[in-house]
């Protein structure tokens, strides 16, 4: 009986390998190239490799994407070399920017990823950090998500101490999709990108974290955003700034927190959402102005009985005129942590 049991376990086994061979045609089985945007080849330098299939191409390079190796050299900073970053580099995060309402997605070349891997604070001459950012939008099948829409900036940050010494040895270099010719970006923008990465001055001026290691309670920053402000009173500004605030009684001859910040005029209104869940937090007023005196941003606490706002703040944009007047180029309410539209 056993014999017998043995004997029909053999002949299945035969028998599989037969159906199996006719059914494969006996043909050694193709190697299955699994795309770049699921998972990517890694090089032996650790990034992912640039023979990406048709599937990736149309996932990470859409038609509308910039072709980095066709735009100018800007202040020094040459991007060419780093054409299609996010095809070939490591992704280290994903952060969202509250205001303008922008999805950035992070990258690092072999450098700088080794270095944020390892949790290192000092990065190597060469390392260089891609960020690609896109405006975002309602997905009308499930409203309460957002999802990235059209392309916005191309932003790279290199270490070369030669080159940029004026800013502890990081280049930056930002490419604006509706400016194509790189005019907007000016030495002023060089060095407000700068003046924000001094908040995480402690890790070598780099905000990026890798998502594995972002469980680390240690902060990225220095110090926090409300310490980088000072005590002032009304009195302490200038006349043509107090003059244009007066038709704001919830602010007029009251303390507030006062900073000056190294930043264009239309950089400023990105602060607009911090600014505003301090001044409810603080119940105190507070004012950013920029260095050349020229434009302030300023927010305060709604009343608790504005139904139509709860738990808001009103963020409004100044800027100086030819007459050396403060006229008001934007005001908005922030009501629950939500952005209204923007009034000009």
């Amino acid at each position: 009986m056993k014999h017998v049991q043995i004997l029909n376990i053999l002949l299945c086994g035969v028998g599989w390998l037969i159906w199996s061979s006719v059914c494969s045609g006996d043909k050694t089985p193709e190697k299955v190239e699994i795309p770049v945007g699921q998972m990517g080849e890694l090089s032996p330098t650790g990034e992912v490799g640039s023979t990406n299939s048709e599937l990736s191409e149309a996932i990470l390079s859409p038609p509308d994407m910039v072709d980095i190796s066709k735009l100018p050299v800007l202040l020094g900073f040459d991007p060419r070399p780093y054409s299609k970053f996010w095809d070939k580099w490591k992704m280290v995060t994903v952060r969202f920017r509250s205001v303008p309402g922008e999805q950035r997605f992070e990258y690092a070349n072999s450098l700088a990823w080794e270095t944020l891997r390892k949790g290192k604070r000092n990065f190597p001459e060469g390392a260089v950090l891609g960020k690609v950012t896109f405006e975002v939008g309602f997905d009308p099948r499930f409203p309460s998500s957002y999802e990235p829409m059209q392309l916005r900036t191309v932003q790279l940050m290199k270490k070369d101490k030669k080159l940029f010494p004026e800013t502890n040895g990081w280049g930056y270099y930002l490419f604006f999709k509706d400016n194509p010719q790189g005019d907007q970006f000016t030495k002023e923008k060089v060095m407000a990108c700068h003046a924000c990465h001094n908040l995480a001055k402690s890790h070598d001026f780099v905000f990026s974290t890798p998502l594995f290691l972002n469980s680390s309670k240690e902060p990225v920053y220095d110090i926090s955003f409300i310490e980088r402000f000072k005590l002032a009173h009304w009195h302490d500004l200038p006349t043509n700034l107090t003059k244009a605030l007066e038709k704001y009684p919830e602010i007029k001859n009251r303390d507030f927190f006062d900073r000056e910040l190294v930043s264009p005029s239309d950089l400023l209104f990105q602060n607009a959402l911090p600014l505003a869940r301090l001044a409810i937090k603080t119940e105190t007023p507070l004012i950013i102005r920029n260095s050349k005196k020229d434009s302030a941003i300023f927010s305060f606490k709604k009343p608790d009985r504005d139904k139509d706002c709860p738990n808001g703040a009103r963020v409004v944009h100044l800027e100086l005129g030819p007459s050396n007047e403060f006229s008001t180029r934007y005001e908005t309410d922030i009501c629950n942590g939500i952005q209204k539209s923007k009034k000009p």
